[in-house]
């Protein structure tokens, strides 16, 4: 499917262009929850709960909360498969993306191909977001210098 930025329901229905939103809620969808609506990330936040406040994962891994305080979350205890991520790259400094929310992804599995499952979010984990390539699999490092929130959908 086709990166299409600021894509509709229905191009993602008919698999002719999605964005990262409605990469997620196309997802959804296809799991059967017609209820789904398609919007951005920032109206995700409508349809799922929050499972952490704004976290911060720096450019050499560690994990903080927004006020820089070390943080661990734990696999299965905190978050699971397929929570999603909001996240917005600190780098961008709001120039050329001033939304509260860059981008989307959904959480795959604990550690990468070349890193053991370790029980913790950290920046070896996968998640799944959709690309200008199309949909892929990237570690959380690969995002960058992010400050993020961990949502559930209802």
């Amino acid at each position: 499917v086709p990166y299409v930025f600021g894509s509709t329901g229905p191009q993602t229905d008919h698999y002719t262009g999605t964005d990262c939103a409605d990469a997620m809620v196309g997802a959804r969808r296809a799991m059967g929850h017609k209820r789904a609506r398609y919007t951005s990330v920032v109206g995700l936040a409508s349809q799922a709960r929050p499972l952490t406040g704004v976290m911060r994962l720096h450019a050499d891994g560690r994990l903080t909360d927004a006020d820089g305080n070390p943080q661990t979350l734990r696999w299965g205890e905190h978050f699971r498969v397929g929570d999603l991520v909001a996240m917005d790259w600190i780098s961008d400094r709001g120039d050329m993306l001033p939304r509260a929310w860059d981008h989307a992804a959904a959480l795959v599995r604990d550690g990468s191909d070349g890193a053991e499952p370790n029980g913790i979010l950290d920046s070896e984990d996968l998640v799944r977001h959709m690309t200008t390539g199309g949909l892929r699999d990237a570690t959380m490092q690969d995002m960058g210098n992010i400050r993020f929130r961990l949502w559930r959908w209802r």
